[in-house]
């Protein structure tokens, strides 16, 4: 499902910037359209990234937990 949203939203001009993902399908997508890849037990990390990044959006699409505050507050606009 993330694979095709990502691409749906890429699709519609939107610039995906950064992944965590889950699988090494959703990894390899990610990588193949050049967008930084981060494991999703590294949330610290892929937090780290995001703030050195201009996000506006941020979407959890198939993550079925709470991201943590340090994720969430690197959207500047939404999470």
């Amino acid at each position: 499902l993330l694979i095709e949203c990502g691409q749906i939203l890429r699709d519609r001009g939107h610039e995906i910037v950064s992944v965590a993902a889950g699988s090494e399908r959703v990894a390899a997508w990610a990588s193949s359209a050049e967008v930084s890849v981060h494991d999703v037990e590294q949330l610290d990390e892929w937090a780290n990234d995001l703030r050195q990044r201009s996000v506006d959006y941020l979407f959890a699409i198939t993550h079925l937990q709470l991201l943590p505050a340090s994720v969430v507050s690197a959207a500047s606009r939404m999470a």
